[in-house]
């Protein structure tokens, strides 16, 4: 029995659902057909070869046993899209590789997962499940845990005027800027606005005001949101964040107003998927996962159903605003090009400048 691929081996998260080793019984290789191995390719059986009138035929000794059927979460539909939405950005920007995932807010289900990489000739193919095993730092992205933390506090609200000055800010020697530095900053604004408009210096300087005498409560805030719980996803290879607490050796009076806009912490993109789902989804932190079940002939072996990770991540108050900062960077903020006239969405921006081969990339 051969491993049949109707969309081809480098469409339709080909990369999720894995693949074989070309030696022949050595089994899967990658994603779910790896993960799931040991059920998918069944027993063998035994046979043996008698001569009977002159003629040799073969005689089954113990019947083999089929292999048990896979049924993933993914749909054709949606995962269609997905990729195809992706393919358009990345060939828009010439984007060296990019990921893409939809996750069924209150179930955890992924209903589409696709990662592509370019190629010396500009084409995109599947390749490493960028998704789940990039362990990058998130840049804007983690400015809503930061956010979350803070107004978990009660000292601050969403009104709270933060003086960014002129785009530059002095932190204990290390200059941080915002992305309009060359314009004049955005001087004194409100901590909603500055989610609104990616403010670097508002994110760093709300939280190093709030933690620099107790900064590993900062940390513990994060650990609470269940940012960093293991997902135990279906595929080997899943990368795990990194956020250091305040005794680690790395920790210096940097590290607070760093880490409060994404950086010198490293978090898959799966993670940061989990914590925005968990603010949709009214507080309810769900685990992502990619089988429904596993079975043979109608039995069922494995048998997934939706599971909690942090019944709460924040207050209902603290959800109810950090909603609103997220709707109001579509409608007023860094993201207004993706505002529809038909639904309304909400999301926040993210840029991240990386060191690759010696050079600072965004």
């Amino acid at each position: 029995v051969a491993r049949q691929c109707p969309y081809g081996t480098n469409r339709m998260g080909a990369r999720t659902i894995g693949g074989l080793y070309a030696e022949k019984g050595k089994g899967g290789r990658s994603g779910i057909e790896q993960y799931y191995d040991s059920l998918l390719k069944g027993k063998p059986g035994l046979s043996s070869v008698e001569k009977v009138a002159g003629k040799y035929r073969s005689i089954c000794v113990v019947e083999p046993i089929n292999g048990e059927d896979v049924y993933t979460t993914l749909d054709v539909n949606v995962q269609d899209i997905t990729e195809q939405a992706l393919l358009r950005t990345l060939t828009k920007y010439g984007a060296d590789h990019g990921c893409a995932v939809v996750m069924e807010v209150k179930t955890g289900k992924i209903r589409a997962l696709s990662n592509l990489k370019r190629r010396e000739d500009g084409s995109y193919v599947e390749g490493t499940n960028y998704a789940l095993a990039s362990q990058t730092e998130p840049g804007s992205t983690f400015k809503i845990a930061s956010a979350i933390v803070a107004l978990e506090t009660g000292k601050v609200d969403t009104s709270t005027m933060i003086p960014t000055g002129n785009g530059t800010h002095n932190f204990y020697g290390k200059i941080m800027r915002d992305w309009n530095y060359n314009k004049g900053g955005y001087g004194k604004i409100s901590l909603n606005r500055g989610i609104q408009v990616s403010s670097n210096i508002a994110s760093a300087l709300i939280i190093d005001e709030l933690f620099k005498e107790s900064p590993q409560k900062f940390i513990e805030g994060l650990y609470k949101l269940g940012i960093n719980n293991d997902l135990n996803l279906e595929i080997k290879g899943v990368a795990k964040p990194y956020i250091k607490s305040a005794d680690d050796a790395t920790w210096s009076k940097l590290s607070l107003p760093w880490i409060a806009h994404g950086y010198e912490v490293k978090v898959p993109p799966i993670y940061i998927l989990t914590l925005y789902n968990g603010i949709a989804n009214g507080g309810v932190m769900m685990s992502p996962y990619l089988v429904n079940s596993v079975e043979l002939n109608g039995v069922k072996s494995v048998e997934k159903s939706p599971m909690v990770i942090n019944p709460q991540i924040c207050s209902p108050s603290t959800l109810g605003k950090v909603k609103q900062m997220m709707v109001d960077v579509v409608e007023y903020g860094t993201a207004q090009n993706v505002r529809s006239r038909d639904f309304q969405i909400a999301g926040k921006t993210g840029t991240a400048v990386q060191n690759i081969n010696g050079a600072r990339k965004h």
